[in-house]
């Protein structure tokens, strides 16, 4: 984030509304990785969050999530598979 003069952090699900919250806006993009099904109802509603303050919201997605693609501006598919493999095809 030095060298391109971005914000870029990442954040888990459960610390976004204590902080990264505030600055989002219009000009600030959020990816999302929501393939977690642990996590999944937070995830949502932190989309839900951002969306409410107009950011945009790019979120990499299980094949056949339709609640995250209906709320994400920007998706990106990847194949299901067992939770301890799912980081590998995130990044």
């Amino acid at each position: 984030k030095e060298i391109s003069y971005l914000h870029a952090e990442g954040y888990p699900a459960a610390e976004m509304k204590h902080g990264p919250i505030a600055l989002i806006d219009e000009n600030m993009p959020v990816f999302v990785i929501a393939t977690n099904r642990s996590a999944y109802e937070k995830i949502v509603s932190n989309i839900q969050e951002v969306k409410a303050r107009k950011g945009v919201v790019v979120a990499v997605v299980t094949e056949g999530d339709e609640m995250i693609k209906k709320l994400a501006d920007y998706t990106i598919e990847i194949p299901g598979t067992e939770e301890p493999l799912t980081p590998l095809l995130s990044v």
